[in-house]
């Protein structure tokens, strides 16, 4: 990564089973190779809980991240 990082932002849409069916980066880290690798290690993230439970089939729910860069 460059010098100049900056805290990335992500959203992360969601089906009923926890998979991510959208991912998209909200605010760059200021490094281009970072963000396609961020990207992409987001479509492997699962979730779990009431607010997917409560979801219809064809429903999603989205979560949004600030990444903490040091």
């Amino acid at each position: 990564m460059t010098t100049n990082t900056c805290n990335p932002v992500v959203r992360i849409e969601f089906d009923a089973a926890g998979t991510p069916v959208r991912a998209s980066i909200l605010r760059t880290s200021c490094d281009d190779r970072f963000d396609r690798a961020l990207l992409a290690s987001l479509y492997r993230w699962r979730a779990e809980g009431k607010a997917l439970d409560d979801l219809a089939h064809d429903q999603t729910t989205s979560i949004t991240l600030e990444i903490l860069l040091r």
